[in-house]
């Protein structure tokens, strides 16, 4: 083989790690975006229900109070 030879052989692999590393930094990309997006679905669904469980708490202490003073 000669030398130009060796060096396009080089290029064509140094070529294909790059395309094989971008797919799987943008795999791993995309993995990681469809988790957090779990995550906030998540942490919306417990907040809506925090809020409820705080109202419901006020509520009660505010009748407690109406009905010490009543």
């Amino acid at each position: 083989m000669t030398d130009l030879q060796i060096m396009g052989a080089g290029s064509a692999l140094i070529g294909i790690l790059v395309a094989v590393l971008v797919a799987m930094l943008g795999w791993l990309g995309s993995r990681i975006i469809t988790r957090l997006d779990l995550m906030v679905d998540r942490l919306n669904k417990v907040s809506g229900e925090l809020h409820t469980r705080i109202n419901g708490l006020d509520t009660r202490l505010t009748r407690v109070e109406t009905k010490v003073e009543g």
